[in-house]
Order: structure tokens, then C-alpha cells, then sequence
């Protein structure tokens, strides 16, 4: 018996969704564990991961075929995909999904209890550093979306003598748009990329508008690579998965992320002690091998 995750071999690019949910945990899994560019590749030795991109003649395919697979939700994205989740929910051996809120959200829709499998992060571990120059360097990444509904115009005015390093897709879109602002240095997202800037920087920046309800329900995947790689994080509350991070990180209920920097440059050992207790938590709960193992253990309860 083997898991075999389903990611169709026209998707452009590694979506993270894909690296989180599939590519990452595949590290701590087994040999015949993999990956699968079609359906009909499937075989009644397997249990198929489908996700998001799901169509309902796959699933009906798998079903004709007496193949079992679960649905693996890591959005709250019922109303646009509507029928076809309800369908692919209905008939899954399981769902799952990535957070407790999401879990509860996928109850209320579909009746069904879902497997919580977290994700892991795809950062190696490096040491902590926090010993700033004049010029305090920051980094960001994540989706356009989440960066354009962001209230940087009060972020920046509340910090002083900091660099923002951003990588993005499409970087030449904001850095027009952005052009106004002489402290963002915008570069193309690439994974290697995402990696330098933050390894470059003394703190990464997330911050968190909950501008829809589908922001709760996000995995905390993105401040987990930041701490992994040693590095203070700045973020808001609004996600529920991050709560757990709480003590790793610094959280503010406002924009004002200055009076958040003068603490850190204030207490620079607590800031260092925050990113090594969080190190070890993501050792205890978020390694790809942790991970890894509870996609196998789907074997047991199916």
C-alpha cells in the first residue's frame, strides 16, 4: 500500500499549497510513497491525495475504479468551487485538512469530521541572528493579494531607518505601483530568493489583515520558515493557526510594529531565546518527517 499525492502535470510551477501538502512531506515518507501527474496512474494499491484542482470526473474516475482517495483541503474555498467539493467531500474515504478551524469550518459545510495533518516547514534549521545595524533590514513574502490589502503607508511610518526586502510574483508590478516608497526593494519570488532575503535581513515581517474570513483559517506556514531559518518574526493576530507561535514571535493588535522594534533592539538575548524555543517547537510539530509520518498513518484508520 502506498499514499500517491495527485498533482496534475499541466499545473504550472510549484504552487506552495503543492510543496506544503505534498513535495515537503514526501521527505519523511517512504519510497513507494509519491507522486502522480494523472489519475489513471493510480492503482487499488494506493490511496490518492486530490486537492483544490480536483475535478469531478477524476473523482469518478478513482470511484469506477474502486480506488480509494482522500480530499485534502487547505482553503475555505466552498464557494467558488461549490458542487465539485461537495461531491469530492461526499464521496472521499477521508478529508483532510491542514487546522482545527479549518476542521470545523469543513463540518459545518459537509457533516463530515476531517484528519487535522499540519504543514511542515521546507527550511532547514539555521542559527538565530538578531544584531542589527543603523539600518534595520526586513523581509517579506507571500501572495499580492495578501501584500496589496496591507496597511504599509502606517507600518513604514512607524519605522524608521528600516530596508524592506519583498519577493513577490510579478515583483515589477508592485515595485511600479510601490514606487513611492524608497525603503522597498521588491524582487521575483523564487524559493532560493525567499531564502537569501530573509537570511540577509534581522527580522521578517508579516503582518495580517483579516480583509476575509478565509484568513483565519490559514496554516502558519509562512512564519514557521522565518523562525526556522532564525529569524524574528513581526505578524498580527488574525490567523488562528499562529496562535500557537504566540511566544515566538511578536505580535501586535496595530500597525505600530515601531514601538515592536524598539523592544527587540532592547531586549536582543529574549529576542534570540524567542527564536530558539520556537526552533524547538517546529522540531517537535512541523518537520518534514513528523509530517511525513501522519500522511503514512492514513494508512491505519482508512
Amino acid at each position: 500500500m502506498s499514499i500517491k499525492f495527485y498533482i496534475p502535470k499541466n499545473e504550472p510551477g510549484a504552487r506552495p499549497s503543492r510543496r506544503f501538502r505534498a513535495i515537503v512531506p514526501l521527505r519523511g515518507m517512504r519510497s513507494q510513497d509519491g507522486v502522480i501527474g494523472d489519475v489513471s496512474e493510480a492503482t487499488s494499491k494506493d490511496i490518492v491525495v486530490m486537492a483544490k484542482k480536483t475535478t469531478v470526473s477524476e473523482i469518478e474516475y478513482l470511484l469506477s475504479k474502486k480506488i480509494r482517495y482522500v480530499f485534502d483541503i487547505c482553503d475555505d474555498k466552498f464557494e467558488r468551487e461549490g458542487e465539485t467539493w461537495d461531491f469530492a467531500c461526499k464521496n472521499a474515504t477521508r478529508v483532510i485538512t491542514t487546522t482545527p478551524e479549518l476542521a470545523k469550518q469543513i463540518k459545518s459545510k459537509t457533516g463530515k469530521d476531517a484528519i487535522i495533518i499540519d504543514d511542515p516547514t521546507e527550511r532547514e534549521r539555521e542559527e538565530p541572528k538578531f544584531n542589527p545595524n543603523k539600518i534595520v533590514k526586513m523581509a517579506h513574502y507571500g501572495a499580492g493579494k495578501s501584500f496589496q490589502r496591507q496597511e504599509w503607508d502606517k507600518i513604514v511610518s512607524s519605522l524608521p531607518n528600516v530596508e524592506f526586502h519583498m519577493t513577490i510574483g510579478k515583483y515589477q508590478k508592485y515595485s511600479k505601483a510601490y514606487a513611492d516608497y524608497e525603503q522597498f526593494k521588491f524582487y521575483e519570488w523564487s524559493y532560493e530568493k525567499q531564502g537569501q532575503i530573509v537570511r540577509e535581513s534581522d527580522i521578517t515581517i508579516i503582518p495580517i489583515r483579516p480583509y476575509s474570513s478565509n484568513v483565519l483559517f490559514k496554516s502558519p506556514n509562512r512564519i514557521i520558515d522565518a523562525i526556522q531559518q532564525g529569524r524574528l518574526v513581526f505578524t498580527n493576530p488574525g490567523v488562528a493557526s499562529y496562535e500557537a507561535l504566540r511566544d515566538f514571535v511578536i505580535m501586535r493588535d496595530d500597525s505600530n510594529f515601531g514601538e515592536s522594534l524598539k523592544w527587540a533592539l532592547n531586549n536582543k538575548d529574549q529576542v534570540i531565546d524567542k527564536i530558539k524555543n520556537g526552533q524547538d517547537y517546529i522540531l517537535k510539530h512541523h518537520t518534514p518527517e513528523i509530517i511525513g509520518q501522519k500522511w503514512v498513518e492514513l494508512e491505519k484508520i482508512i
